[in-house]
């Protein structure tokens, strides 16, 4: 009987920028944590587990960028832009207060399915961008490095849509993607060659650290 390998995709959100703060559309902009972001990642790093990884792959935004070096300052950190968060053209950088009386701005708040930001990423072209980079760089890197647990920190919109798409069926838990929070996704690896739903789901960081 062929051994049966299992693998774990853990996504974590960046921490607290100063455009969080302000509810601002980040998107493709590039701020740094906030002093409040960067304390914030340490005082959970020094509090709770987080998932030992075999690879780290960062968004090549700065927040995500300085988030995996905090919760992982040993590891090496491999970049990449397929999985930045949504490209909200003109809208980045302006808040639903700025926003709330364009017509635009309220066809997409109804339908994000139909209508897009201007200048900006349709729904369809994110989605399609998220697929190819879990194929082609996540999941490949199984393959080719013989990792078990690979760490993605990105950003909220990515990690909805995965959970979306790979959370098992039974589960329709309140997804909550906090900063510096996430989940790991569980399979058999023939599974995730497959494209099928993860066989269990576990929010991370999962437990506390002992004192003493």
């Amino acid at each position: 009987m062929a051994l049966v390998r299992r693998v774990a995709v853990t996504l974590l959100r960046h921490g607290l920028t100063a455009a969080n703060q302000q509810k601002q559309y980040i998107g493709t902009l590039n701020p740094s944590l906030c002093e409040e972001g960067i304390h914030e990642m340490n005082l959970l790093k020094a509090a709770f587990v987080f998932p030992k990884a075999d690879a780290v792959i960062s968004s090549d935004r700065k927040r995500c960028l300085e988030t995996a070096r905090i919760l992982y300052p040993d590891h090496p950190i491999i970049t990449s832009g397929t999985f930045c968060e949504l490209h909200f053209g003109e809208w980045e950088g302006k808040t639903y207060e700025e926003l709330k009386y364009q017509r635009q701005y309220q066809k997409w708040i109804d339908d994000p399915s139909v209508y897009q930001p201007p200048k900006g990423e349709s729904l369809y072209e994110f989605e399609k961008r998220l697929e190819l980079g879990w194929k082609s760089e996540l999941a490949a890197y199984f393959e080719k490095e013989q990792v078990s647990h690979i760490v993605l920190i990105t950003h909220g919109g990515p990690i909805r849509y995965y959970l979306s798409k790979l959370a098992p069926n039974n589960q329709k838990w309140p997804w909550k993607t906090e900063h510096g929070k996430g989940y790991t996704f569980f399979w058999d690896l023939e599974e995730l060659r497959r494209d099928k739903r993860c066989i269990s789901l576990q929010a991370e960081p999962f437990m506390a650290k002992q004192n003493g």
